[in-house]
């Protein structure tokens, strides 16, 4: 139908600084555990993404920054009503919520500096939805429940969650969870 060919090309232009941010996330050096690495002692170094650990990532800080302005832009002087506005920021906050939990679930194998690192992105971000009274989905809440869960847990937290199952396979090949 015409209509969701045009929802669709809007909510792209709304997206598309996020989900530049979020494309080839999973490459980033700092997330993976290499063999040769078993101390981590290179883990916190993100090419692209460079920060303080346990800060948020840059590329969380630009996508809830893009996210505001994207409000602020649909509220400023609108002849937009709240509902419209609603519905256009919940679905542009789910279609980056969606691409970064695949970006998360395609990281090959995630190392101990890179789960403590993505435990602070995602609660950062979930942070901010809730703060825009927006919803973080299944997928994201799911990820920081299995992070959080001791390491002996993760099996049955992980097979508890409401993930999709292609986000739930790639966290349980990610954390290498048998």
């Amino acid at each position: 139908c015409v209509k969701d060919v045009i929802e669709h090309k809007i909510l792209s232009v709304m997206s598309m600084k996020s989900l530049q941010l979020l494309n080839g996330l999973h490459n980033e050096k700092g997330w993976n555990a290499s063999n040769t690495d078993q101390n981590d002692l290179a883990d916190s170094e993100f090419s692209s993404f460079s920060n303080i650990a346990l800060d948020q990532s840059l590329y969380v800080k630009e996508i809830s920054n893009s996210i505001m302005q994207m409000l602020q832009t649909l509220t400023q002087g609108s002849a937009l009503s709240s509902d419209m506005i609603r519905k256009w920021t919940t679905k542009t906050a789910e279609t980056v919520v969606t691409a970064y939990a695949k970006e998360i679930a395609a990281i090959p194998k995630l190392s101990k500096s890179g789960q403590e690192q993505l435990k602070t992105d995602i609660d950062y971000l979930l942070n901010l939805l809730s703060v825009m009274e927006l919803d973080g989905g299944k997928d994201l809440p799911g990820i920081l429940a299995v992070l959080n869960a001791d390491e002996k847990e993760r099996k049955n937290v992980l097979s508890k969650s409401d993930m999709s199952p292609d986000i739930a396979r790639g966290i349980q090949t990610s954390l290498s969870i048998a």
